[in-house]
């Protein structure tokens, strides 16, 4: 079938559709729970210098690294100068620019002006994290790889090859063990072309990128530590679970993998194959790392761009027409929110508490979950038991104990002697319980050493969808409930 071309009006006509869609998107997603960890570790950085001891546990002499220690720094600056303004403009620049990146590598393959426009649009408002996170500049660093890379390939000038290593090294400071995605696009670039370019041209590039990893104040603990994370799954967190066909971002895998069996029968895979191999390898590790298959498919897309337009039955503008508009509809009903009190991972009332009844909060010892103890932290609350950085909490990280493991199991535990012992040992001051904790709590409740003093509830839901389906709202339901040791 004979695809239509679409008009330039209808493409920017799609084009603001997209836009106002991302916009509405970053408007209510923009920020993370994940950026209190990052103000916290940033103010302390800027305030103290680097941070080689987790001085948040709640004992002394854990060893510690913060991998995104430079990306912290920008976020606490942000913070303080231009508060949450600052912080949503800084989103909306970096989508601005992978866009743009996108769109440029999309130009170089000379594809159409439509899919310049329209599929980075696309894969922003469909990928993971584009928030607050360093996600986002995890990709922009890959897509300006992509490009000199693509622009190395084309020109023949081996000056972009040597872009790399600063690639590299911009990546080990500001989102650390991503950096292993670098080399394998490095060399799905250059391995197929190995015949026409000269080892020495090649590997110096790499052995220079190997080299620019140690260029980061925690040395090769930093550039290893990708390596050292194999029990976060243990935490039970959705993200840090091993990819699940059910991932909305398995959508750029399946197209990506149908299109490459397309190249192959054409005998155009190039090493391209054997990237998305590796790369999903990579990804499959967690649930959060499959955001990097967006580049996977943006570049196989542009390698094979009519094969996209065969995948669909229906006129290709007709087909695009209507998932833009319905992604997009989608995402402006489903996102505006009614906004919450406090959630599990931003306790208020519990900090103003702790807060109001302590003289020294800054001193005070408390269990938590995984997801609150940066929040805690951010109110300028003592020392917590976790927080939502697993590097810490690893044994060889920290050097001392396997945090993750024994949280895992106290989480899960019905053992009443090993409790006891568990809570002995750490002697908390407050013991912070959500609502999916349920164990805990009815373990605390008996428990003649702490008292419980505060509950906590939310509205059962909170989104437009359920508004519009005329759900009631008056329904709250539990969040959490705060202990407190009792007087000895």
């Amino acid at each position: 079938m004979q695809h239509e071309e679409m008009s330039k009006k209808k493409i920017f006509g799609i084009f603001f559709i997209l836009l106002f869609a991302v916009i509405v998107k970053s408007c209510n997603t923009y920020f993370d729970s994940d950026f209190y960890g990052l103000y916290v570790s940033g103010r302390y950085i800027a305030q103290n210098g680097m941070m080689h001891e987790n001085v948040y546990f709640v004992n002394e002499g854990y060893a510690t690294v913060i991998q995104q220690w430079l990306y912290c720094i920008i976020i606490y600056y942000l913070h303080l100068f231009f508060g949450n303004a600052g912080l949503f403009v800084f989103v909306l620049i970096q989508e601005a620019l992978l866009w743009y990146l996108m769109s440029y590598l999309l130009k170089l393959k000379k594809c159409s002006f439509e899919n310049c426009i329209i599929i980075p649009g696309l894969i922003i408002l469909l990928a993971n994290y584009m928030n607050l996170r360093p996600e986002l500049i995890t990709l922009i660093l890959i897509m300006l790889q992509v490009n000199s890379l693509e622009k190395y390939v084309q020109s023949g000038k081996k000056a972009y090859l040597y872009l790399t290593p600063l690639f590299t090294m911009l990546h080990i400071n500001l989102h650390g063990s991503y950096w292993i995605f670098h080399v394998v696009i490095f060399l799905a670039y250059i391995l197929p072309r190995i015949r026409s370019v000269k080892i020495r041209d090649s590997l110096l590039p790499l052995l220079l990128s190997v080299i620019s990893l140690f260029i980061n104040p925690y040395g090769i603990d930093n550039v290893l530590i990708f390596a050292k994370q194999s029990n976060i799954s243990l935490l039970g967190i959705s993200e840090l679970q091993p990819l699940k066909l059910t991932s909305p971002s398995m959508f750029f895998l399946i197209i990506a993998l149908y299109i490459l069996i397309c190249m192959i029968k054409e005998k155009k895979a190039d090493m391209w194959l054997v990237a998305a191999m590796l790369i999903s390898i990579i990804v499959a590790k967690g649930e959060k790392n499959t955001f990097i298959l967006a580049v996977v498919f943006l570049v196989i897309a542009g390698e094979s761009e009519s094969k996209i337009r065969k995948m669909y039955d229906l006129p290709y503008s007709m087909f695009l027409e209507f998932v833009i508009v319905a992604i997009g509809m989608l995402h402006v009903v489903l996102l505006f929110n009614i906004p919450q009190e406090e959630s599990v991972s931003e306790p208020l009332y519990a900090a103003e508490y702790i807060s109001n009844y302590e003289e020294k909060p800054e001193n005070i010892r408390i269990f938590n979950d995984f997801n609150s103890g940066s929040y805690f932290l951010y109110k300028d609350i003592g020392h917590v038991y976790i927080e939502p950085r697993t590097e810490p909490y690893n044994l060889s990280i920290n050097g001392k104990k396997d945090i993750i493991s024994e949280y895992a199991y106290i989480t899960r535990c019905n053992d009443e002697k090993d409790l006891d012992e568990f809570f002995s040992e750490y002697d908390f001051d407050y013991i912070y319980v959500p609502y999916f904790l349920s164990a805990l709590s009815f373990y605390l409740d008996d428990s003649d050493k702490y008292d419980c003093v505060l509950v906590s509830e939310c509205l059962a839901n909170d989104n437009a969808i359920y508004r519009y389906f005329g759900a009631k709202m008056d329904k709250r339901i539990p969040l959490y409930r705060l202990y407190k040791r009792k007087e000895k």
